[in-house]
């Protein structure tokens, strides 16, 4: 596999991970928008604007969880194709590292400290199982 098109190919699970980070980001940010609202007694609550603020926050936080559920569905699929394809290689450490930069979402730095290989070398043995693709 050439290596810039691999490394395109298998990224894209990386992509669909920091989406759905920001997704859940956005709708934790929704939610601190929904304050309870304080309640008073003595006066007779008006309604002084057609539009509700409470309501039209938790329309917004339901359509983004509802496009938070298709991203994770999609990354599934992802993953699955990107799984059956690191499989084809045998066992060794670039299908570690693969697993672990393209699956896992892990940083390089904890790959290599996981495994205790030299970062540059690690980098050198993705580039090498890209290739074996």
């Amino acid at each position: 596999m050439d290596i810039e098109q691999g490394q395109k190919w298998l990224t894209r699970a990386r992509t669909l991970d920091l989406k759905i980070r920001e997704k859940i980001y956005l709708i934790e940010a929704l939610y601190t928008c929904c304050g309870l609202q304080g309640i008073s007694y003595d006066k007779i609550s008006v309604v002084s604007s057609p539009d509700n603020k409470l309501e039209r926050i938790m329309a917004d936080i339901d359509k983004e969880q509802r496009e938070l559920v298709k991203l994770r569905q999609k990354k599934e699929i992802v993953l699955r194709e990107i799984v059956q394809t690191i499989n084809t290689l045998d066992e060794c450490p670039e299908r570690t590292i693969l697993y672990g930069y393209y699956v896992g979402c892990e940083e390089m730095e904890k790959i290599s400290e996981e495994i205790g290989y030299e970062l540059s070398y690690c980098y050198r043995l993705k580039k090498r199982g890209i290739e074996m693709l």
